[in-house]
């Protein structure tokens, strides 16, 4: 999982780059932080975003992890479940590539 998780972040991190992405230095969280939040919680956790934030944290993967009430309408099960089949298409890709 580890080899995985950080490859999902410097996929992230790449295509932000690519696409020349402005990041705000205000921020706490960089965007290809919290799109890799999304993404293991996709693909690790069915979804739950609590449990992909709490185990990044936890694992030091996102040092300055945001508090779960940074994330309005992330916490709500229906939009965890869409979450995941939002993901999809990028999982079933990480899947294939290993």
């Amino acid at each position: 999982m580890d080899s995985q998780i950080v490859a999902v972040f410097c996929l992230c991190d790449d295509i932000l780059k690519g696409l020349q992405h402005y990041q705000d230095p205000q921020c706490q969280m960089s965007v290809s932080e919290v799109m890799t939040m999304a993404l293991v919680a996709a693909l690790f956790f069915g979804g739950n975003f609590e449990h992909a934030r709490e185990f990044l944290s936890e694992q030091v993967y996102i040092p300055h992890m945001l508090g779960k009430s940074r994330f309005p309408g992330l916490s709500g099960q229906d939009r965890q479940s869409s979450l995941a089949s939002d993901c999809t298409p990028v999982s079933d890709f990480i899947a294939f590539a290993r």
